[in-house]
């Protein structure tokens, strides 16, 4: 099987942020450039997939988004599945934070279904499942995750929109955040050090 590895925003920020140890030390800058080099190669190779929808959101590194420019991927064909999932995903009850007000609710309707990322990422995901419905040959078929740090704690919760790891389970996409992608997928590839100093 193909890997493809679906990835929203706010896990390319926590992979640069949080995942490499040394960052302070005299080889924090050779361990930085390895893993962005990583991060690079898996995105050229289609194995980890960058949509459109992400790439307008990321605005933390722009090295970054000049490198994986011409491998984002169009979602544009996605707005029925967006329109669909949007429906069947709407929390009615939330209205109440929107003070019941129509254009309120309409306004972030339309930003939930054309601008956010997180319906065309789910959206992608269902696409990408249903091609290998269409594959007989069981090699060629894609093995799809979506990787978010986002929880599924509902707590406060305001949005019309259910959170992304509801929405998959309900869909049945295989989920789960940037730390699974790199010490549970990618451990082969992958080696990470700590150490604690001064310890007696």
């Amino acid at each position: 099987m193909k890997l493809k590895i679906i990835i929203d925003n706010n896990s390319i920020i926590n992979f640069f942020r949080y995942y490499y140890f040394d960052k302070d030390y005299n080889n924090g800058k050779v361990i930085y450039n390895k893993l962005f080099d990583f991060l690079i190669s898996k995105i050229e190779k289609k194995e980890i997939i960058i949509i459109d929808k992400v790439f307008n959101e990321y605005h933390r590194n722009n090295d970054f988004k000049k490198k994986i420019k011409k491998s984002v991927e169009d979602t544009s064909f996605l707005i029925s599945f967006v329109a669909d999932l949007s429906q069947k995903y709407y929390i009615k009850r939330n209205e109440k934070f929107f003070n019941y007000d129509r254009n309120l609710i309409e306004a972030a309707l339309f930003k939930a279904e054309e601008e956010d990322a997180d319906l065309f990422l789910v959206a992608y995901c269902k696409y990408l499942l249903e091609q290998n419905d269409r594959i007989e040959d069981p090699e060629s078929k894609n093995d799809v995750f979506l990787i978010t740090d986002e929880t599924n704690n509902t707590k406060n919760y305001n949005k019309l929109i259910q959170k992304i790891p509801i929405i998959c389970k309900s869909e049945g996409i295989k989920h789960n955040n940037i730390a699974y992608l790199l010490f549970n997928i990618y451990k082969e590839e992958l080696s990470f050090y700590l150490d604690i100093k001064n310890q007696e």
